[in-house]
C-alpha cells in the first residue's frame, strides 16, 4: 500500500504528463539523494482521485508548468533542498519556498567574504538561478583577491573598473566584469597559484571548473571563456578526483602562503561541499543535476549572523558544539555504533547555555501544526544532553508573527522564533530574529 510518506508525486496542471523512462530514473537519483525511497506516481490529480487529506511539504511535487513564452519546464518543489536539474534543453528547477532574496542575503554570511569594500551593497535582485550562484561565486572571487589585484600587473585596469557606480553595487555580471577587468592581457594565467604537474590541489581546482563549464550553469559564451581560460592552464592535469586528492588538497591549500591559492581552494570546496552532480547519458539526450545543500549553508549562515550581532559580548560565546551520544554494547563503548548531538546553535554565558536548532522549513501559526513533533523532542533531548536553560527553534514563516510562542516539556522550554519572508529587505528579517534572541539572552541569561 502506498502511503504518503513513501510518495514521489508528480501532479500536472497541464493534461496528461508524460516522462520518458531516462527523466523517471534521473529523478529518482534526485530522490537517492534526498535520502528516501519515495515512489514515483505519474498521475493526474492524484489527490482527487484518493481523497489523501494531509500537508504535502513532506513530499516533493513536480508540476509541468508553461513560461511566459509558451515554452514548458518542470518545476521540483521541496522544503529542505534547491537546486537545478536539466532534461536536455529544458531545465528543472527544485527551489525551497524560502524567497531567493532572503536566501541568498544568509548565504553570504555562510560564506564570510571578508575582504568587501566598507561601502558595498550588494542586493541580490537576479532572479535567474541559472546564473545566480555563478556570478555569486565570481563576486567571491572578487572580493578575495580585492587586496592582491596589483601583482597582477593589471591595477590600473582593476581600479578603473572599480571606481564604475555600478561596481559591486547592485545587480551585475560578475562574469562580464571579471573578464572587463582582465581585458584580455597575457598577464592572466595561473603561475600566481605556484601550482605545477598533476597534483591533488590542480585536479580540485580542474575539476570544479571543468563541471562548472560542462553545467547547464555555464550558458553563456562569456562564462564559457571564463572557464576555458583557466582550464587551459590545466591541461596535464586528470579531471579525476579521488576522496584522499580531496583532503591532500584541502591541507596543501591551508599549509600554503599564497592567499590567492587559498581564496580559489576555499570556493572550490564550497562548490564541492554543497553541491552534486548527477550526468546521465541516453542517446542524444544529457541530464546533468546540480544540487545545493542549501539547509547546511542556511544553519552556517545563522550562526555567523547571530555571532556577529553578538560579538562585543565578550563573556558570550556563540558556536556550534557537538557532544557524542556514547552506544554501550556489552558495558564496552561502540564508537562506530555511537551517534553526535549537533544542535546548529550553542549560546553560552558564563555557566548558562541556549541551544538553537534551525529548521529550514515554512511553518504557519494558524494551524495545529505550528512545528513538529520531532523537532520538539530533538531540542528537548538538547536541553538535557548540553545542561542547557532552554532550546530555540529558528523557522521561516510567510507572515511576520510578532507573538511569544513557546512549548514546555516538564521543566523545559523551548521557544519558536520565525524569520519573516513576509520583509522584502531581508535584514529586516534578521534584526527581527536578533532582536527576539537579544530578549531571551537578557531576560534568561543574564
Amino acid at each position: 500500500m502506498i502511503t504518503m510518506n513513501d510518495l514521489f508525486l508528480i501532479e500536472n496542471k497541464f493534461g496528461e504528463l508524460s516522462l520518458s523512462d531516462d527523466e523517471i530514473r534521473h529523478i529518482q537519483q534526485i530522490n537517492y539523494y534526498l535520502g528516501s525511497n519515495k515512489q514515483i506516481i505519474n498521475s493526474t490529480n492524484f489527490f482527487s482521485k484518493n481523497k489523501f487529506n494531509t500537508d504535502t511539504s513532506n513530499f516533493i511535487i513536480i508540476k509541468n508548468i508553461r513560461r511566459h513564452d509558451g515554452t514548458p519546464y518542470i518545476e521540483l518543489k521541496t522544503e529542505n533542498k534547491v537546486g537545478i536539474l536539466h532534461t536536455g534543453e529544458q531545465p528543472i528547477s527544485i527551489r525551497p519556498k524560502i524567497n531567493e532574496t532572503h536566501f541568498m542575503f544568509i548565504i553570504d554570511r555562510s560564506l564570510q567574504i571578508r575582504l568587501r569594500s566598507k561601502n558595498e551593497k550588494v542586493q541580490y535582485t537576479d532572479h535567474n538561478q541559472n546564473s545566480l550562484l555563478l556570478n555569486y561565486l565570481i563576486k567571491v572571487y572578487l572580493n578575495s583577491v580585492n587586496e592582491y589585484i596589483r601583482s597582477w600587473g593589471i591595477h590600473t585596469k582593476y581600479e578603473k573598473v572599480y571606481k564604475k557606480s555600478h561596481f559591486l553595487k547592485g545587480k551585475i555580471n560578475y562574469v562580464d566584469t571579471y573578464l572587463d577587468i582582465l581585458g584580455g592581457q597575457t598577464k592572466f594565467n595561473v603561475s600566481f597559484f605556484e601550482l605545477t604537474g598533476n597534483t591533488p590541489v590542480n585536479r580540485l581546482i580542474r575539476q570544479v571548473l571543468f563541471k562548472l563549464r560542462k553545467s547547464e550553469f555555464v550558458q553563456t559564451a562569456i562564462q564559457k571563456l571564463f572557464t576555458t581560460r583557466i582550464l587551459q592552464h590545466f591541461n596535464d592535469v586528470d579531471d579525476k578526483l579521488e576522496i584522499s586528492d580531496f583532503s591532500e588538497a584541502t591541507t596543501l591549500a591551508r599549509k600554503s602562503n599564497n592567499i590567492l591559492l587559498k581564496n580559489i581552494i576555499d570556493i572550490s570546496i564550497i562548490i564541492l561541499k554543497h553541491t552534486y552532480f548527477y550526468p546521465h547519458h541516453s542517446g542524444n539526450n544529457t541530464f546533468v543535476s546540480f544540487l545545493i545543500d542549501s539547509p547546511i549553508l542556511i544553519e552556517d549562515g545563522l550562526r555567523e549572523m547571530i555571532k556577529e550581532s553578538f560579538k562585543t559580548t565578550k563573556t558570550l560565546k556563540v558556536s556550534k558544539s557537538t557532544k557524542q551520544i556514547n552506544a554501550i554494547i556489552d558495558d564496552k563503548i561502540d564508537t562506530k555504533a555511537s551517534k553526535n548531538a549537533t544542535p546548529d546553535i550553542l549560546i553560552e554565558y558564563k555557566n548558562k547555555k541556549f541551544v538553537l536548532d534551525v529548521k529550514y522549513k515554512l511553518y504557519d501559526i494558524n494551524t495545529n501544526q505550528i512545528v513538529a513533533e520531532s523537532d520538539l523532542y530533538q531540542l528537548s533531548a538538547y536541553i538535557d544532553i548540553f545542561h542547557a536553560e532552554l532550546g530555540i527553534i529558528i523557522a521561516f514563516s510567510k507572515t511576520t508573527i510578532d507573538k511569544e510562542i513557546k512549548f514546555t516539556i516538564g521543566k523545559k522550554t523551548i521557544y519558536l522564533l520565525f524569520w519573516s519572508l513576509a520583509e522584502k529587505d531581508p535584514k529586516k528579517a534578521k534584526k527581527l530574529v536578533i532582536k527576539e534572541i537579544d530578549n531571551l539572552i537578557k531576560n534568561k541569561l543574564m
